[in-house]
């Protein structure tokens, strides 16, 4: 009786103990702060940064052959076909690291039929016999995330799906800013 109190107590102080790893700094963006040489901090740095993340900046030169030529040159550029596959590749990672947080499974089921001859057996009959085989399995899993590992891994796939959409944005501009040069 007092033994398995003990290895309660001890399996309940390794929980604690081990509960504790989890605590750590949550992910937070960083604060990017901007000079004030730089162009359009006249104005609200945060209007500025939403209009270049539009990614439209030349439509200002009203210039509709140049609307074409770029809309074209975005449309065929290799670097940005591979830059969307990476973003794509991150986001299908990301999935798979956010449902890794919940439990999961798999069911299978088999069916065999088969007809064996007897003649090959001395003494048995011509006809010989038949059966039927069915098998039918279910797994359930689920990691408890105690120690925090899947939700910090969860912290760095949105991290590099953020990075991966940058990277995109980026060869997006330099591609636009090749053309309009």
């Amino acid at each position: 009786m007092r033994n398995t109190t003990v290895s309660r107590q001890l399996l309940l102080l390794g929980l604690i103990v081990s509960s504790g790893c989890a605590i750590g700094p949550d992910y937070t963006e960083p604060e990017l702060p901007i000079p004030s040489e730089f162009a359009g901090t006249a104005t609200a740095p945060e209007t500025f940064l939403a209009e270049s993340a539009g990614l439209e900046w030349w439509k200002g030169f009203n210039d509709p052959l140049l609307d074409s030529l770029i809309v074209r040159a975005v449309e065929r550029n290799k670097d940005i076909d591979v830059a969307l596959s990476r973003v794509n590749e991150a986001r299908a990672v990301r999935r798979e690291a956010f449902t890794s947080l919940f439990p999961g499974g798999t069911a299978k089921s088999e069916y065999e039929s088969s007809q064996v001859s007897t003649v090959r057996f001395p003494g048995g009959s011509r006809e010989g016999f038949s059966y039927e085989l069915y098998a039918a399995g279910v797994d359930v899993y689920w990691e408890i995330d105690l120690l925090g590992r899947l939700r910090r891994n969860l912290e760095a796939q949105d991290a590099a799906y953020g990075a991966t959409v940058a990277g995109l944005q980026d060869a997006i501009r330099l591609v636009v800013a090749e053309v309009a040069q």
